[in-house]
């Protein structure tokens, strides 16, 4: 019996490949699942994690908690700052010069740099950091 080129779809081929082991047919399944007989059980049974690397993702999960607490009250920071000067710094020159005082009551930011107004600044700063930081503040 010759082997015809272009086998019969009913005919049970074997396949050649090394990858197969079973032979195709319509009948077999499309998926194969491993036999358990042969399945090794430490391959099967998951991994537990080592508490180090339990350690290693808590530091991390808490790291990345300050940091999405702590970065927007860190960014309200400078223009909360900017506003507490700027009054600082109108005052000052509503006393002592207002030619400074600009349209819309506004100094311009190199005018506020003097030791007089940086000083009340600083003190207002560190009493509001206090408050901030107080229990029930």
């Amino acid at each position: 019996m010759s082997k015809s080129l272009f086998p019969s779809p009913f005919q049970r081929r074997r396949s050649s490949s090394a990858f197969s082991q079973h032979s195709t047919s319509e009948r077999s399944p499309l998926l194969s699942f491993p036999n358990p007989a042969t399945v090794n059980d430490a391959a099967s049974t998951p991994k537990r994690p080592t508490a180090s690397s339990l350690h290693n993702r808590v530091v991390i999960i808490l790291v990345l908690l300050v940091i999405a607490i702590d970065l927007p009250a860190y960014f309200q920071s400078v223009p909360r700052v900017r506003l507490l000067e700027g009054i600082y710094c109108k005052n000052y020159y509503l006393e002592h010069d207002p030619s400074v005082i600009g349209p819309g009551g506004m100094v311009p930011e190199a005018y506020c740099k003097l030791n007089s107004i940086q000083k009340e600044l600083a003190l207002l700063r560190g009493w509001l950091t206090f408050f901030d930081y107080a229990p029930g503040g």
